[in-house]
């Protein structure tokens, strides 16, 4: 039965298992999502990360990964009003690096262009997740112990994983939101979780058609390991 099933998965393109496998990983690892609250909408579950981050009057930091043209950000920025808040948006602006399901390569092209925010709070860093790491830590760093709220919004299985184990430098607990959870984001988040024995707890989601989360509400909790000694 085993070789069989093996024989069967090494014929089926590969998208079509890794979809699969998202599935599984839903039901199995991520459980919980079925006795979290729901929410009936995108800003109504961003309306409940913005009460993990103390409210909307409190100074935070907003990380997204995923722009596209800014709408997240823009109501993350409109909504947290203290003047201390800070927004960065990490994207390539020239689209999908790769495709996504039925979209191809350059789906979510913005001609290379950033959105217009007429905030000086918001900062947007152009090109690869890679590219801009050192600049995001830089970021990161200078923000402090202001509370953080990180937005998935890059779709794939590599980006969102790369994202994941950036802001795990940190070592701090942070509220993150998915955007497009189940499929490339529900294996990315297992495997992190994983690799680097974090701690995932569920606070929220919106469902698709009632059958599974498109939007995932939790906090994240990187595991603590003391830096090596000199020498």
């Amino acid at each position: 039965m085993k070789d069989a099933l093996k024989h069967l998965l090494a014929r089926l393109p590969v998208e079509d298992v890794e979809r699969a496998l998202a599935y599984a990983v839903l039901r199995q690892s991520f459980g919980a999502l079925a006795r979290c609250p729901r929410h009936a909408s995108r800003e109504e579950l961003w309306e409940a990360a913005v009460g993990l981050l103390g409210g909307p009057g409190r100074p935070a930091l907003v990380v997204e990964f995923g722009v596209h043209e800014g709408a997240s950000l823009r109501w993350f920025a409109g909504r947290l009003s203290h003047p201390d808040a800070r927004f960065v948006g990490l994207d390539t602006f020239t689209g999908l690096p790769e495709a996504w399901g039925a979209m191809p390569a350059g789906t979510f092209d913005t001609d290379g262009r950033p959105p217009r925010l007429e905030d000086p709070r918001v900062r947007f860093l152009a090109g690869l997740f890679q590219d801009n790491d050192a600049r995001l830590s830089r970021l990161l760093e200078e923000a402090g112990d202001l509370p953080l709220l990180v937005h998935y919004d890059a779709d794939l299985y590599a980006s969102t994983l790369f994202a994941l184990a950036l802001v795990d430098r940190l070592r701090r607990p942070y509220v993150a939101v998915f955007d497009e959870f189940t499929g490339h984001e529900t294996r990315a988040l297992r495997n992190y979780a994983q690799g680097w024995r974090a701690d995932v707890d569920c606070r929220g989601c919106v469902m698709w058609r009632d059958r599974w989360p498109a939007q995932v509400l939790c906090t994240i909790t990187p595991s603590f390991r003391p830096a090596a000694p000199a020498g």
